[in-house]
């Protein structure tokens, strides 16, 4: 049996008291852990419960307690200072790798920040080094930008937000779609969250072929709908994690008189006029062939293997003894106890992103990694700096000019956030986006009069046009949750709300 007194430093240093009974039944589990463990890796070295306890109850990233163990730099406008204190303070917890910030108000940069862990094998930063102009994975937070694009498209005239996408892709109406407009693909309300036919990594290449094989399998695809129950029939909100991109970017090619996709709009019309870094495709030469610094941001690039197995394998243990499940594990039972949870999308997590597919994409890669520069995946796999995504916010919460450069009107950002929807309008607003609200340009309501979204990992991207604001943090160390990470950005907010009250 496991050491009694290592483990019960172990489970002390999680916050846990344990009798005497419950401690030998955690070791208990221990040890038949590390029988599968051995039996699962035989070429790793075992995780001893002297290296746990070093990691438990820690903060995910190893970090110094001084000054020398991280380098701050950049700039803040006078009166920014306490964002700048909020964002060393997150180095000095131990929750960043590398990291960047950047804040404009009323079309003006007044936070450029980005900071180094530099305690040993925590940085990710390429061989260049690390500064604002570093490129990293945002997943979804791409999402704002597509939404951007959509917001402009309507502002001249292509499209309009309440449109049937039938209007410009007739084939859609398969499968009772035909109804559905482009807000409600926006939105996450067209049901269009997977597709039963897989795509290929050529499909996506291809995809600005009207006549290719991802339009035709949208086109027949049928939206997920309430199969029984008292919303039978009826298409629920369901986030559209990967796909919102593809069928947005068969809508695009079809309203855009140059039939451009989203990436290709991104980077004439939006990105590239803003001189904005943030790319997604082949559009750009020096990005498509990997001529810009980028920092390592794949899933890969979370929390080491012996902080997990402390804070997460062990605590895991330890509450199955004391019969006390986590946060995480009372709001499961709390929606498994609805009787329309076993029929819902949200039953099955992985179908529910997937189709019961491998990997949301429909092919294996990591939408984070290098090798997916080629791949034009609007929703999940854009690359850019805090720099770059701050310009296209802060162009936004300025009535849509920054410096000399108007890419859409004050009268265009104003139609884009008209008209939210809440998830509990909708057929479902009680499993995973229950509190959802988007406006018609897709959107999210994150805060009074702030839009945006964030992605997988922990960037953010907002705007907050009666402020003036548009913010952007994006990371290298990967975090929980689909849309940002609040443990680090919800400090950084509130020394921007105190700064700008």
């Amino acid at each position: 049996m496991s050491d009694l007194d290592a483990t019960r430093l172990l489970t002390s240093k999680l916050g846990f008291k344990l009798d005497d009974n419950q401690l030998q039944s955690v070791s208990a589990a221990l040890d038949e852990w590390y029988v599968q463990e051995q039996e699962a890796r035989p070429d790793r070295e075992p995780i001893s419960l002297d290296e746990a306890t070093t990691r438990a109850g820690c903060s995910p990233y190893i970090a110094g307690t001084t000054s020398e163990s991280h380098a701050i730099e950049g700039t803040v406008a006078p009166g920014f200072e306490g964002v700048r204190d909020a964002f060393t303070n997150n180095f000095y917890k131990g929750l960043e790798r590398n990291a960047q910030l950047c804040i404009y108000q009323h079309g003006e940069p007044v936070v450029d920040l980005w900071g180094t862990n530099t305690e040993s094998g925590q940085s990710t930063a390429p061989s260049s080094g690390y500064s604002g102009e570093t490129l990293q994975a945002v997943y979804s937070s791409g999402k704002a930008i597509e939404s951007t694009v959509f917001a402009m498209a309507v502002d001249r005239g292509l499209c309009r937000f309440e449109d049937p996408v039938t209007k410009y892709w007739p084939e859609f109406g398969q499968q009772d779609k035909a109804h559905l407009t482009i807000a409600d693909v926006l939105r996450h309300d067209a049901g269009l969250h997977a597709f039963h036919e897989a795509l290929s990594r050529q499909d996506v290449l291809n995809q600005a072929n009207r006549d290719g094989n991802m339009s035709r399998i949208i086109a027949s695809q049928a939206p997920w709908r309430w199969a029984s129950g008292q919303y039978e029939g009826q298409i629920p909100r369901v986030y559209h994690a990967v796909s919102r991109g593809y069928v947005l970017n068969q809508i695009m090619i079809r309203v855009d008189p140059a039939a451009r996709t989203i990436g290709q709009w991104m980077a004439e019309e939006l990105c590239g006029p803003l001189d904005a870094d943030f790319y997604c495709g082949q559009h750009d030469a020096t990005f498509a062939e990997g001529k810009l610094p980028e920092a390592t941001m794949g899933f890969r690039t979370s929390p080491d293997h012996v902080y997990r197995f402390a804070n997460v394998t062990v605590a895991a243990m330890v509450r199955n003894v004391l019969k006390a499940p986590s946060p995480m594990e009372v709001q499961m039972t709390e929606m498994r106890a609805d009787p329309l949870f076993p029929i819902s999308p949200e039953a099955d997590p992985q179908g529910r992103l997937t189709g019961d597919r491998p990997n949301p994409i429909g092919f294996e890669t990591d939408p984070g990694d290098s090798d997916s520069r080629s791949l034009e995946i609007t929703s999940s796999s854009s690359h850019a700096s805090a720099r770059g995504m701050a310009t296209v916010m802060g162009m936004l919460a300025n009535g849509g000019k920054l410096g000399d450069t108007q890419v859409i009107s004050e009268d265009g950002v104003t139609i884009a956030i008209e008209n939210p929807v809440s998830a509990k309008q909708r057929a479902n607003g009680r499993f995973g986006m229950a509190e959802s609200i988007f406006v018609q340009a897709g959107w999210g309501v994150t805060g009074q009069h702030t839009f945006g979204w964030g992605g997988a990992g922990g960037s953010v991207i907002r705007f907050n046009p009666s402020r003036g604001v548009g913010f952007a943090y994006t990371c290298t160390g990967f975090g929980g949750g689909l849309t940002g990470d609040q443990d680090r950005v919800s400090p950084l907010v509130e020394a921007l709300n105190a700064a700008v009250s």
